[in-house]
């Protein structure tokens, strides 16, 4: 036989072995009967809970002789994954059956007090290194005197001391307010509300009525007329309401030496006035000024403003004065 028959024939015996554990081709029929037979386990554990774990009863160790004899034809993790889930189920019901175990026609076995024994039994020794070591040794010597199996040199891991954990009770003590310390809320009634004066339509005719004191002809400086020196958003504010007034032939706005100019406009006479007026609404030009708080202070400076036109409004909104909330 030549070297590269020998390395393809052990090629496949690799590949053989490798497809004993997990075959992607494996036939779907083949699939198909190893999940019904879990399923079948499955469904008999949940059935026959009750009687499993009986401790006269033989049943999960033949539900477990079936699962290995089934595991032989498991090929892929999917279907892995039913075994496992039954394993967790048998080892369940195994807890539960150990639990029910009696000895003689004693009480159940209590796992708890059987360890606690042990730990009494065995007792411990003080170490060179200061550590108390269980003697496991003594207890493998009772045990190998009632067994016929050889000993063993495997390692015994976990707690043989065990601390009983006691429930604290506690009375749960009924809260109790104490109502010296509690503070009433203010009911609020309509009388202890006060509309605040401050809205657009009265700063717009009160703006109107203080430039109703400069000439016709000649009008003021819009600046100096709407510059707030001590607050620059009163000033855009100001402005503001004064774009109402043009807006509403209430005053315009003129333009001399690069400067604007605004004039206030009297109340029409009559109806035709005011018709007159309307009609040539459309001889106006809009405009769009706009000042930031940069202009604002070169324009302070510039114009020597040093108290402002129109007076300084007050903001109460939210406020308690005399008894009273504005709002």
């Amino acid at each position: 036989m030549s070297r590269q028959n020998q390395k393809t024939q052990a090629h496949l015996m690799l590949v053989d072995e490798d497809k004993a554990f997990y075959d992607p081709q494996q036939p779907e029929a083949e699939r198909r009967e190893v999940k019904k037979k879990y399923r079948g386990l499955q469904q008999r554990m949940t059935e026959e809970r009750q009687t499993l774990v009986l401790p006269a009863n033989d049943g999960l160790t033949d539900n477990l002789q079936a699962m290995d004899d089934n595991f032989a034809r498991v090929k892929n993790p999917s279907d892995a994954t039913l075994d496992s889930g039954l394993f967790v189920e048998l080892g369940t019901l195994t807890q539960i059956k150990i639990r029910n175990v009696t000895l003689g026609g004693l009480a159940p076995l209590d796992l708890n007090e059987l360890v606690t024994r042990y730990a009494t039994y065995m007792g411990k020794q003080q170490a060179r290194c200061g550590v108390e070591l269980t003697l496991f040794s003594k207890l493998g010597r009772l045990v190998m005197k009632h067994s016929s199996r050889a000993p063993t040199i495997d390692f015994l891991l976990g707690p043989l001391s065990v601390e009983k954990k006691i429930r604290k009770t506690s009375q749960r003590q009924n809260y109790k307010r104490n109502n010296t310390s509690t503070i009433q809320p203010q009911e609020l009634r309509n009388e202890d509300i006060k509309k605040e004066d401050n809205t657009t339509n009265n700063n717009v005719m009160a703006i109107h009525r203080i430039l109703e004191a400069y000439p016709q002809d000649t009008g003021v400086n819009l600046w100096q007329f709407v510059i707030n020196p001590e607050s620059y958003s009163q000033t855009v504010e100001n402005l503001f309401y004064s774009s109402f007034l043009v807006r509403e032939n209430k005053a315009k706005l003129t333009e001399r030496a690069g400067m604007f100019y605004l004039h206030y406009i009297p109340k029409p006479k009559d109806d035709e006035e005011a018709a007159a007026r309307k009609s040539k609404s459309h001889e106006y030009q809009q405009i769009v000024a706009s000042i930031s708080m940069g202009d604002w202070k070169e324009l302070v400076k510039l114009l020597n403003i040093s108290k402002s036109v129109i007076p300084i409004r007050r903001s109460l909104q939210g406020l308690q004065q005399n008894g009273q909330w504005y709002g």
